[in-house]
């Protein structure tokens, strides 16, 4: 297996033979189930040759597979199981069945989108997207932002509604234009990173704009003036936090700790609200992004629902019993 992603209660695995694997039922426990990916026509939208898996990606209620010569495939629900046979074997034939169930799995494809890795310049070829809770954003070669509403992915599939449609972001895709800065780049989005409804994408010029399932067509982006040229180089989206890693090493941190559960990593409550957060009941909230002490220099982060992690190079062997502060609870 040489990628996984995870959504909210299942995940899925792509290994080195191209094969896609998921994990959504409780029952299944350890055994993973084959998908068999199929198009409007019942066609297998991959092959061995010309139509291969490149990237998969799971959402909070759904997944996706972008597959050269074809495009970004979206699902959220595939058929029952069943033994796999090979063509060639009889029924009467003991060893006809194979060690894993496959699942075949009605897709519908996003129109006018490439593999990623295309060398030249096109609106169509996909440089990175993420696929949230009902909706898919993606950045193309050129730069430029789209979005994707996932709302209609059970209704049955006919010729009319097969090829999702997408649209640009065009209140990020100005905001960027406006607020450059730069003369001699031309802004484009790079990056982006996204989980349950909220995204964050940032720019060749060092711009960092916020998203949620709220920002369509012309909506401005949500701007956080500490975050902006600064060297941001990563936002990770918990469901109600956020991290940011910067060029120099240091992580902030900012949103919702919910229950005090220490996701943000900032230490003691009473700590925290003499420096600015605000007790919402039984949560804390921290409105701006605020700096979570380490000891060394941070190379990467994540974030899931309520939990925060990240990988730490320390400076000294004196400095590896813990990558954070002694006055931090996480």
């Amino acid at each position: 297996h040489i990628s996984v992603s995870s959504g909210r209660g299942h995940f899925i695995s792509l290994d080195n033979q191209g094969s896609l694997w998921s994990w959504d039922s409780v029952g299944q426990r350890d055994q993973g189930i084959e998908l068999k990916l199929h198009g409007i026509n019942n066609e297998l939208l991959v092959n061995d040759t010309d139509r291969k898996i490149v990237v998969i990606k799971a959402g909070w209620r759904s997944s996706s597979a972008l597959i050269s010569n074809v495009g970004i495939a979206v699902w959220n629900k595939r058929d029952n199981v069943r033994n796999n046979r090979r063509s060639d074997e009889s029924d009467n034939d003991s060893s006809a069945l194979d060690n894993h169930p496959t699942a075949k799995v009605k897709c519908r494809i996003i129109l006018n989108t490439k593999n990623i890795g295309c060398d030249f310049e096109d609106d169509s070829v996909i440089v990175d997207y993420v696929v949230l809770d009902g909706f898919l954003v993606y950045i193309t070669a050129l730069g430029n932002l789209f979005r994707v509403d996932l709302d209609h992915l059970n209704d049955e599939i006919n010729p009319t509604n097969y090829y999702l449609k997408s649209y640009h972001l065009m209140g990020f895709e100005n905001y960027i234009k406006e607020f450059d800065g730069n003369k001699f780049l031309r802004p484009k989005f790079v990056r982006l990173s996204g989980s349950y409804n909220k995204f964050s994408c940032i720019t060749n010029s060092d711009l960092v704009l916020l998203g949620d399932s709220n920002s369509k067509f012309d909506t401005r982006p949500k701007i956080i003036d500490s975050l902006q040229h600064r060297g941001c180089i990563s936002i990770e989206v918990g469901d109600y936090h956020y991290l940011a890693l910067l060029q120099n090493g240091e992580l902030y941190s900012w949103g919702c700790e919910s229950s005090l559960n220490g996701c943000l990593g900032l230490g003691r409550v009473d700590d925290m609200v003499r420096n600015g957060a605000r007790r919402d009941g039984i949560d804390i909230r921290v409105s701006e992004p605020t700096r979570v002490p380490t000891r060394g220099k941070v190379l990467a982060i994540a974030a899931g629902g309520h939990q925060s992690a990240a990988i730490v190079a320390f400076e000294d062997e004196d400095d590896e019993e813990t990558g954070v502060d002694e006055h931090t609870d996480s």
